[in-house]
């Protein structure tokens, strides 16, 4: 899916989410839930019956097609690794004698979902909450699914999907609490707007932009973007952004050479 400011409405989407264990057995997966129109489907088995693990991995796979005919998006929290998320059951379902398990589509369901887990880190930046961040905005909003409380407990697949959605509608209420201050979550400039406001910073102290290295810019460009800033001086610029903007020279091409340089490192 392409980079979306604000997410769908609720009854637009539907979440999922699956249980394994990455330490004694890193294929094997133990539950997989979807909730979808306020209603939570779990597909639960005794771990040691292969047969059904299998059985619940093509239910579910079946549910998802259905969703997704339905038009709506599917939201879920960083399931785009090898060894956690599409790939990763693709490669369970083999072990377990099955051919493909979501033969749709190559590509699902990436091109059509939203990993929640990147829209706010690309939204409020690496800091707004510390690793591991589905636990910690657990710990921080007083949710259920905190893995390091609940893992082991009969109802904790339940209530980790319940984490995700209950982030989502935080995120949409504007309710949901993280690092940031009220006035960093709200993120009022644009990636580009803040790197224009160093290159001003450097006009302004007599420091010559171009004379800084490549990787110089980029990481300051990039620092910058991802609205770390610190110190009132670029703060107070970035609030009077567009008279600046007027009153100094800007060379030629600077403002394409920054968007060049921000696209690239987001």
């Amino acid at each position: 899916m392409e980079t979306i400011k604000n997410l769908p409405p609720y009854q637009d989407v539907f979440f999922t989410h699956y249980q394994c264990n990455a330490w004694n057995n890193p294929n094997k997966i133990y539950s997989l839930h979807i909730i979808a129109k306020g209603i939570t489907l779990s597909y639960e088995f005794d771990p040691s019956d292969e047969n059904k693990e299998k059985e619940a991995l093509e239910e579910y796979s079946s549910k998802v097609q259905e969703l997704l005919n339905e038009n709506l998006i599917l939201v879920h929290w960083g399931q785009t690794a090898k060894k956690y998320g599409v790939q990763h059951l693709e490669n369970r379902y083999k072990e377990l004698g099955g051919d493909k398990l979501f033969p749709f589509t190559d590509s699902y369901p990436l091109d059509k979902s939203i990993n929640l887990s990147e829209f706010l880190w690309d939204k409020y930046g690496n800091s707004y909450i510390e690793h591991p961040r589905l636990d910690k905005l657990a710990e921080k909003n007083n949710f259920l699914g905190n893995r390091e409380r609940e893992l082991g407990d009969r109802s904790y697949g339940q209530n980790r999907i319940s984490l995700i959605t209950k982030i989502y509608d935080g995120e949409k209420r504007g309710t949901l609490k993280t690092n940031l201050s009220i006035c960093q979550k709200e993120k009022k400039y644009t990636a580009k707007e803040y790197a224009l406001a160093y290159h001003i910073h450097c006009t302004n102290n007599k420091i010559k932009y171009n004379q800084l290295t490549q990787e110089d810019k980029e990481r300051e460009l990039y620092h910058f973007s991802n609205n770390t800033i610190k110190g009132n001086t670029i703060r107070k610029q970035l609030d009077n952004i567009d008279n600046l903007i007027k009153q100094l020279e800007i060379e030629k091409g600077l403002k394409e050479r920054i968007s060049k340089i921000v696209d690239e490192k987001k």
